[in-house]
């Protein structure tokens, strides 16, 4: 699995789009820098560090110290891909068979965050636009923001 299998291609969103629905959450200082196939946001921060945004929970975890070291990361350790980007996940729906059209993710029917399991049948595949729209919408509403 390559990194191309992991993200949307930026042509399939509009990061500032995307971005807007979670502002609450990130604030104004970060860009996207790419969406992952699950509607995560890899971002960059003003002090130059890469964080990621959690669509399921709406946390946001340090990721790297600067984009130098993410893109170090992503290229040399299987693992740190495998845990940022959920690859096993990834596999899973594959072998189930389950397809993205572009600019879809897979989006589960309940968050792992609220419980939902990580396996096939919690998930369907969604627009990115909506999925960010809904998830960004339910975490904010249980954060009453």
């Amino acid at each position: 699995m390559n990194l191309s299998d992991a993200l949307l291609h930026p042509s399939e969103y509009d990061g500032a789009e995307i971005s807007a629905y979670w502002q609450p959450v990130i604030g104004d200082n970060s860009s996207v820098l790419h969406v992952s196939v699950f509607g995560n946001l890899f971002l960059l921060n003003e002090q130059g560090h890469v964080l990621l945004l959690d669509s399921w929970s709406g946390d946001i975890h340090g990721v790297s110290e600067s984009y130098e070291q993410y893109k170090t990361d992503v290229g040399t350790d299987p693992e740190f891909f495998r845990s940022w980007f959920l690859t096993d996940l990834i596999e899973l729906l594959d072998a189930g068979g389950m397809t993205r059209g572009a600019g879809q993710v897979f989006a589960p029917f309940v968050s792992p965050a609220l419980g939902g399991r990580l396996v096939l049948e919690n998930f369907s595949t969604a627009p990115i636009k909506t999925y960010a729209a809904l998830s960004s919408g339910e975490v904010l509403a249980r954060r009453k923001v």
